[in-house]
């Protein structure tokens, strides 16, 4: 297993970059590439409540839950902000400005009260987290007892044969680059069951599934 080889603690913050990347994930949307992630809550029940989304970039995830879902609302904590903008411009496309907020922050240490949100989700954020501990235990703390942690991520041990075909529908070099070093900062199961194993922190791990591209995993607070 080769060593974990950090991509970034700072988020996208070049606008002509933010710029860039919202237009491959609108691609990725338009594909149907994003819903299919989002089913992955909605099959396993999570459709419903305060959701935080940490790392939601242009925002495209957290969106296309709201949108299939009932008596949600939405809260992105976001370390960008020039990201932030574009996720508030997408959600007015959308029509959903009322039931999503973007707020600019850490989410090592979230400004948020104990116990606020239903569930907390991260759609390929988790490899940018340098601290995933830090995050996750302060993830437990913000979450209602009961409530749900989801994170969909690469793996570093991933198969790049067999997704060959990812890298290949990214037009720009730059952001084609970037997926490289995305997939070389993700951890691997190991780690990933590690950190729901620290006894400071009350996520306990209830689902673990590996994907052709990565994996994701659901989370609850005991």
């Amino acid at each position: 297993m080769k060593e974990r080889i950090i991509e970034t603690v700072d988020g996208i913050q070049d606008i002509g970059s933010v710029q860039k990347y919202n237009l491959m994930q609108r691609e990725t949307r338009d594909r149907g590439n994003i819903m299919e992630k989002v089913e992955r809550l909605v099959k396993n029940g999570l459709v419903s409540g305060h959701a935080l989304e940490i790392g939601p970039g242009p925002g495209y995830f957290g969106l296309e839950w709201l949108k299939v879902t009932d008596n949600s609302t939405l809260t992105g904590i976001e370390i960008s902000q020039p990201m932030i903008v574009m996720a508030e411009e997408n959600a007015a496309e959308y029509g959903l400005q009322n039931r999503v907020k973007y707020v600019h922050g850490d989410a090592k240490q979230m400004e948020f009260e104990d116990e606020t949100f239903d569930l907390v989700i991260s759609c390929f954020s988790l490899h940018e987290w340098e601290y995933p501990e830090a995050i996750i235990k302060e993830t437990s703390r913000v979450l209602k007892k009961g409530g749900h942690f989801f994170s969909l991520d690469w793996r570093r041990d991933v198969d790049l044969n067999a997704i060959s075909f990812i890298p290949n529908s990214v037009k720009d070099d730059k952001m084609r680059e970037g997926l490289f070093r995305s997939i070389d900062a993700s951890y691997h199961v190991d780690e990933i069951k590690q950190f729901f194993s620290i006894t400071d922190n009350q996520l306990r791990l209830k689902v673990y599934a590996e994907l052709i591209y990565g994996m994701y995993v659901i989370a609850q607070k005991v």
